[in-house]
């Protein structure tokens, strides 16, 4: 069997992640893209695919789990979370923030992760 990949690209969650306070209390959205490599599966049964709504479904629990005061810990968190989804092979987790506390115009400030199952 072949490897292939699926992608889950701007998923918007809002949480309150981050080391500041104000984080804590405001919170706010969040972008996650999600690049994976599955096992192309041998027929044309979906119970073979990996079920990429369940990922997504997966992200947001471990997404809204618990706060964390760094976004590195928050995608090493998730990552851990996709190790029980049977034919994924590797998984590459980005998170934006796009309105970090930081005095400066920027578009976002974002952690990718990687990890092999």
């Amino acid at each position: 069997m072949r490897p292939y990949q699926i992608e889950i690209a701007a998923l918007k969650l809002f949480g309150r992640h981050g080391a500041l306070e104000e984080e804590e209390k405001l919170g706010q959205f969040f972008l996650l893209d999600l690049q994976m490599e599955a096992i192309e599966p041998s027929t044309d049964d979906p119970r073979q695919m990996l079920d990429y709504g369940a990922v997504a479904l997966e992200v947001q629990r471990l997404f809204l789990e618990k706060r964390f005061l760094l976004i590195e810990s928050l995608a090493q968190h998730i990552l851990g979370g996709l190790a029980s989804f049977s034919g994924l092979r590797k998984a590459k987790l980005r998170i934006a923030k796009p309105n970090p506390p930081i005095p400066l115009p920027l578009g976002f400030v974002a952690v990718t992760l990687e990890r092999e199952y």
